[in-house]
């Protein structure tokens, strides 16, 4: 299974390298506007996959500081139930 995912991304990577060097090759632009367009669209491409990854990063952070909060007060409801029970049965054995 995991052959055929290295080869399909291998193929992918390839293929793309391909293309951008004969986009490159075939540009009607100069090699320098060619490589400063690239290099604005990869730096681009950069600042989107940052963003993204910040995002995801709040967002897992959030979750993860909701599930503590949910623990912390599971826990505390048990120890009030646990005192609740232990005061019922003192009372219960009073009488």
């Amino acid at each position: 299974m995991f052959g055929k995912l290295i080869r399909f991304t291998l193929g992918v990577v390839i293929g793309g390298g391909i293309g951008v060097a004969t986009a490159m090759l075939l540009a009607p632009a100069s090699g320098d506007e060619t490589r400063d367009t690239v290099k604005g669209r990869l730096s681009e491409l950069g600042d989107s996959f940052r963003q993204a990854q910040l995002e995801k990063e709040q967002q897992m952070r959030a979750e993860w500081e909701e599930k503590i909060k949910l623990e912390e007060m599971r826990e505390r409801e048990e120890k009030h139930e646990t005192a609740r029970t232990a005061k019922a049965s003192a009372n219960g054995n009073r009488g």
